[in-house]
C-alpha cells in the first residue's frame, strides 16, 4: 500500500479524479469577518488572521470562503485577502476555494446568476477582495435556472484558460443538474468540475440525496459542508451540558429542535468511539465523513484556535468498518 501524502500534521488526498492535492481537514471561514460592522460574523479580524496562521502551522492548507459569506459583505474573503497581504510567500501553499451565484457586488438583475456577465464580474470582485492573482477552486453557490448551462460553462472555461481560475466546482446542486453539467462538458470539451460541495453530516444526512455516491462514481470530490451539523455534532451540546449564550445554536434559536434524542444518540456513538482512541466527538464525525471514498476534505468551521486544533486532530484518524456502521445504526431514522 503506498504511503499517504502528508504536510505538517495533516494527510493529504487527491480532489477526486484531479491532481489538485488538498488537506483532508481544511478550514470553513463563513464565521470570519467584522461582527462590529454589523455582519454577522463571528470572529473578528485579528482572531480570525491568529486562525489562517495556525492553520498553516498545523498543515491546513484548504481554506473555503464564498463572496456572499457574512450578509453579503464580502468580508470572509477580505480577511484571507489581509492575510495574504500579509504572507506573500506563502500564496503557493494554501488552496483558496470561493463561490459565486447570488446578488452580490451590485444591485440589478445582472447582478445574479451564473450568466457570463456576472461570473466574470464576481470572479474579478472575489480576486480584489482575496487579494491575489488567481482562485484555485471556484465553485457556483448554486444553479441558475433562468441562464443556459453552456453559457455559464463556457464562460468557466475561458476564465481558467486565462489563468484567473485553476479548477472548477459546484454547490447545492443535486444528481440531475450535475449529471447535465458532465455531459456538456464532455460533448463540447470543455473544463470538467472536479468537485462537489453540499450540506452533508451524520445527523442531517445529505442536503441533496444521491450525490455522494454519484462522486465516487464519477470521480468528482465530495466536500461536506456544515460537517458538524453546526456543532451539534461536538461534546458542546452532549447530554448534560448547559450551552450557553454564545454557541450558535442557542443564539439562532435552533438547538431545541436540533437536541433531538436522535441527534443525541448519534453523539453517544460518537463519544463511545472517541473514547476508545482518546478522540472528541467532533473528530470522530469528521472521521466518518473522511471514511466515504468520495470525500477527500472536510470544512468544519472554527472560531478559535483551540478549536481549529481540536479538528485537525481528526486526519489520519481511521474508523473500523464496524465503527462506521455503529455510527450509521445509531443515525437511523426511527
Amino acid at each position: 500500500m503506498a504511503e499517504r501524502m502528508r504536510y505538517k500534521e495533516i494527510f493529504y488526498n487527491r480532489m477526486g479524479q484531479s491532481g489538485l492535492k488538498v488537506s483532508e481537514i481544511g478550514l470553513g471561514t463563513w464565521k470570519f469577518g467584522y461582527p462590529e460592522r454589523g455582519d454577522g460574523a463571528r470572529s473578528d479580524e485579528r482572531d480570525s488572521l491568529r486562525i489562517l496562521d495556525a492553520a498553516l502551522d498545523l498543515g491546513v492548507t484548504f481554506w473555503d470562503t464564498a463572496n456572499r459569506y457574512n450578509n453579503m459583505s464580502g468580508n470572509s474573503e477580505r480577511i484571507i485577502g489581509t492575510w495574504l497581504r500579509a504572507n506573500p510567500d506563502q500564496r503557493r501553499n494554501v488552496i483558496i476555494a470561493t463561490k459565486g451565484r447570488g446578488q452580490m457586488d451590485g444591485v440589478t438583475p445582472n447582478h445574479e446568476g451564473l450568466s457570463r456577465l456576472n461570473l466574470i464580474e464576481s470572479v474579478q470582485k472575489s480576486l480584489e477582495r482575496l487579494q491575489t492573482d488567481h482562485i484555485d477552486l471556484y465553485l457556483w453557490h448554486g444553479a441558475d435556472p433562468e441562464t443556459p448551462i453552456e453559457e455559464s460553462l463556457r464562460t468557466m472555461d475561458d476564465l481558467v484558460r486565462q489563468g484567473l481560475v485553476r479548477y472548477l466546482g459546484v454547490s447545492n446542486h443535486n444528481v440531475s443538474q450535475i449529471q447535465a453539467l458532465l455531459d456538456l462538458s464532455d460533448r463540447r470539451f470543455l473544463e470538467r468540475i472536479v468537485s462537489v460541495q453540499n450540506r452533508y453530516n451524520a445527523l442531517d444526512g445529505e442536503g441533496q440525496p444521491g450525490v455522494v455516491a454519484f462522486c465516487e462514481q464519477n470521480g468528482f470530490g465530495f466536500i461536506p459542508y456544515s460537517p458538524l451539523a453546526q456543532g451539534m455534532l461536538s461534546s458542546r451540546y452532549a447530554e448534560g451540558t448547559t450551552p450557553q449564550v454564545g454557541d450558535r445554536l442557542v443564539d439562532e434559536g435552533i438547538l431545541d429542535r436540533k437536541r433531538s434524542d436522535r441527534a443525541l444518540r448519534i453523539v453517544r456513538a460518537l463519544n463511545e468511539i472517541g473514547q476508545q482512541h482518546h478522540k472528541t466527538e467532533a473528530q470522530v464525525a469528521l472521521a466518518w465523513l473522511l471514511k466515504h471514498p468520495s470525500i477527500p476534505t472536510v470544512i468544519p468551521t472554527a472560531r478559535t484556535v483551540q478549536q481549529l486544533q481540536e479538528n485537525a486532530g481528526a486526519s489520519g484518524f481511521i474508523l473500523t468498518d464496524e465503527e462506521f456502521a455503529k455510527i450509521n445504526e445509531a443515525a437511523k431514522q426511527t
